[in-house]
């Protein structure tokens, strides 16, 4: 696509289309973070502890319940995206 804008006789900046994702909003014009990042972590915190709490929970009535949190820890932060 960039190449054919080019060939169009289109300025294409250097670097353009690294990323499949181009911010077309300059960083000074970009809006404060709308959100609480305190308690956004203080709620991740308390969604994993719940988690981990659960899994041991079951696991001390039958070791073939729960889970394995290692693929809940790394997938959370995808998800929580």
């Amino acid at each position: 696509l960039l190449a054919e804008a080019r060939k169009g006789g289109v300025n294409v900046a250097a670097g353009t289309g690294i990323s499949n994702y181009i911010n077309t909003i300059p960083v000074e014009e970009q809006p404060e973070y709308p959100g609480n990042l305190e308690l956004e972590r203080r709620i991740r915190s308390a969604i994993r502890w719940n988690a981990i709490m659960t899994v041991l929970r079951a696991s001390k009535k039958d070791l073939e319940l729960g889970g394995h949190m290692a693929s809940f820890q790394s997938s959370a932060t995808i998800y929580d995206v």
